[in-house]
């Protein structure tokens, strides 16, 4: 092992957490990597993305930091701009800090070399409206691009807060990092080059390059290959994920997708490499049973891809989802990792993700309960697309609180339940409504638990946060010897930290 760890950051994340709560770069590199003890010798600015390097010894980062000190660290920078004023394709600009009784002042200037702060600007590529530069800061710190950008009237295309145009990012991306160390030799530290840098006319397709910016941002940090199961475009009123082959669009608009916007989905498709895509119209759009709710490259039926090394079976035209829901994959291996030996009941199992997690992580008995019997077969399919067979797993169809009366009349009690309810379903049974029914719901998870039990609770309700979550199930939970604590933060493919999550969940600890 290297005293240094090369790193790629996405754009929209600090380098490190601002404020001991949110998380930054380096705490989710620790987090994601066994918790190695990661020291940050130098920081790209939230919205920068790129090459990064971290030390993983103090001695490794004294070594770095005065290497950065003395100006013997070599950077290289591509930044995007929409403004062309006329300027030489080579530019010296250094900024002059000066010191007297009165404070400080600054000035900056073309010049060849010298100053406090200098960045040599070397044009690469221009179209009618944007151009490419290179930029290597000779001195100072990466923020200094940013300020220089904007005295030579070419501010970074995202950059609002230095005069650039609004984007769905600050185009500024670290190409390279190079130094040469006396504990591991040379260092060249190169990372690929954001979509929209390489090919500008896609900037006058602004939602295209926003899904491609999405793209970009899940590629340093997941491995997408032809198996992948990710979260690809998670913004606004289209998200898109991927499963295995085929990328499957979200379309949460009031009006159905026209060609053009077609035309779009199959080029993200295209560069994402996946070989067939689907559009799925989300929501009512007034109800009409002839509208049309699918469009698709080609007819889907079934296909498999994997998530944490297990086998999922996905099918295009049953419901509003292939089979997987991707915001759970945190809690689905938290589970796997917490149910050796357990018994495991799995309300609202759908095609039974979290079972599957139980049952591979060794829970003695894992019942799957949902009131539709397609979904449970479904989720028998996925038991054997992964050699799982036995009487220790079971399949119920029943609603979640008619199976919790019967268990409860039966004295039957288990040691982890997941509920994973929807925010309305109706059944022969009645209708659930998760803002009226999830406290009667919780007392009863609560009274066939054993003690020392564990429930896993989660919802996608937009009229909860977090904290309302939360409240709803403590209040549940008073005076049954229950408290709460949060479950594993999600993966980076969703929201980033700052953002709160449609998914919440917490778990449920019954003390005695």
């Amino acid at each position: 092992m290297t005293a240094f760890l090369l790193a790629d950051k996405p754009a929209g994340v600090a380098t490190h957490s601002p404020d001991g709560e949110r998380e930054g770069f380096v705490e989710y590199l620790t987090r994601t990597g066994g918790g190695e003890d990661l020291r940050v010798c130098h920081r790209l600015d939230k919205g920068t993305s790129g090459a990064i390097v971290f030390a993983r010894t103090g001695e490794a980062a004294r070594e770095l930091a005065d290497l950065f000190a003395r100006h013997e660290v070599s950077k290289r920078y591509l930044m995007l701009t929409d403004r062309q004023p006329a300027l030489d394709d080579e530019i010296e600009l250094t900024t002059e800090i000066a010191r007297g009784n009165g404070g400080e002042w600054i000035s900056s200037h073309p010049r060849a070399g010298g100053g406090n702060a200098s960045s040599h600007f070397r044009r690469l590529r221009q179209t009618d409206h944007h151009t490419l530069w290179e930029v290597r800061p000779r001195t100072g710190k990466p923020h200094q691009i940013r300020l220089h950008a904007e005295q030579l009237g070419i501010p970074v295309l995202g950059d609002a807060d230095h005069g650039g145009t609004p984007f769905c990012r600050v185009m500024l991306h670290a190409a390279e990092v190079a130094f040469c160390s006396e504990s591991a030799g040379e260092i060249h530290h190169s990372v690929s080059v954001p979509i929209p840098f390489e090919d500008l006319n896609l900037l006058h397709e602004l939602e295209l390059t926003s899904w491609l910016v999405d793209l970009d941002r899940r590629r340093r940090l997941f491995s997408i290959d032809d198996g992948a199961t990710v979260r690809l475009v998670h913004d606004g009123d289209v998200r898109c994920d991927l499963f295995g082959s085929v990328c499957w669009f979200y379309w949460y608009r009031n009006l159905p997708p026209e060609q053009n916007d077609l035309d779009r989905v199959a080029r993200f498709a295209a560069v994402v490499g996946a070989s067939q895509w689907k559009v799925q119209v989300m929501g009512d759009r007034g109800g009409d049973p002839q509208e049309r709710r699918q469009y698709c490259s080609d007819e889907l039926d079934g296909w498999t891809a994997q998530e944490h090394d297990l086998q999922y079976r996905f099918k295009a035209g049953q419901g509003l989802s292939p089979g997987l829901f991707l915001d759970q994959r945190q809690n689905r291996l938290w589970l796997k990792e917490n149910t050796a030996g357990r018994k495991v009941l799995n309300l609202f199992s759908y095609t039974a993700g979290f079972s599957l997690c139980a049952a591979i992580g060794g829970a003695a008995e894992v019942v799957s309960v949902d009131t539709s019997k397609s979904t449970l077969k479904w989720a028998k399919e996925n038991f054997a697309l992964n050699g799982l067979a036995g009487e220790q797993f079971e399949f119920w169809t029943a609603e979640a609180r008619f199976f919790l009366r019967g268990c409860e009349n039966r004295d039957r009690r288990f040691d982890v339940i997941v509920c994973d309810p929807p925010s309305f379903s109706r059944s022969q049974n009645g209708v659930f409504r998760i803002e009226d029914d999830l406290p009667g719901l919780v007392m009863q998870i609560l009274a066939v638990l054993e003690p020392g039990g564990t429930a896993l609770i989660s919802t996608n309700f937009e009229g909860w946060n977090q904290a309302q979550l939360e409240k709803v199930v403590e209040q549940a939970a008073a005076g049954s010897a229950g408290h709460t604590e949060r479950t594993p933060l999600p993966d980076w493919d969703f929201e980033l930290p700052g953002t709160d999550p449609l998914m919440k969940s917490l778990v449920l600890q019954k003390d005695f």
